[in-house]
Parts: structure tokens; C-alpha cells; sequence
């Protein structure tokens, strides 16, 4: 299940509205909007943890079925011996890659391989 959609199921189980998870993650309802219709493509890891949070969720449950995401599950990572080697700041680095739009990524790449 994609992240967007496992937002939706989650917040319904949960019982609260856009607004009330808005408020509770720090954002604007249109922000949560965009999240739920997908418009908004990539949403950033803190963002993510905190949605995770509101909706008494772990952050690995909200992102893990998504393809998009699943790379930065903390399951993932700790398992992950090439990760277990990266520092706190290298961690982020790659987490900040993953969060910006696909075609910024793929120009990136071009420019290390």
C-alpha cells in the first residue's frame, strides 16, 4: 500500500480528521490534502516520523509497502551492513536524496556514476 493511501486508512482507523492530523503534524490542511490525493510526491522523512506519531503508527508501518520509501525504513537500515557503516550525517544526506522529486535524483546520479 502506498504511503498516501496507508495515511488515509490510518487516519480513518484513528478516528481524526485532515485537520486534526494537520495540527497535530504541524502543517496546514492543504499540506495533508495534497498527501492523501498524492499530488504532493515525496514527503519529507521528519514529516513522515511525525505523521507516524499523530497517527500511532512506527514510522516503518507507514512507509514500508511503498516502494518509494521502503529503503528508509529503520528495519531496513539497521540490517543493512553498508548502512550500519554510514555516519549520522551521511544517514541524512541519503535520507535528503530520497526526498527530492524523482528528476532531480536521476540528474544527481548522473553526476556521480
Amino acid at each position: 500500500m502506498l504511503v498516501k493511501d496507508k495515511i488515509i486508512v490510518l487516519r480513518k482507523k484513528a478516528g481524526i480528521s485532515t485537520s486534526q492530523l494537520a495540527e497535530r503534524v504541524g502543517v496546514n490542511i492543504g499540506t495533508i490534502n495534497r498527501y492523501e490525493k498524492g499530488v504532493i510526491k515525496t514527503i519529507p522523512v521528519e514529516t513522515l516520523r511525525k505523521i507516524a506519531d499523530a497517527l500511532d503508527c512506527s514510522y516503518d508501518e507507514l512507509i514500508k509497502e511503498d516502494p518509494k520509501y521502503s529503503s528508509l525504513c529503520d528495519e531496513v537500515n539497521e540490517n543493512d551492513s553498508v548502512n550500519a557503516q554510514l555516519s549520522d550525517a551521511d544517514r541524512k544526506m541519503v535520507e535528503w536524496f530520497h526526498t527530492l522529486p524523482e528528476n532531480i535524483q536521476t540528474t544527481l546520479s548522473g553526476l556521480w556514476s
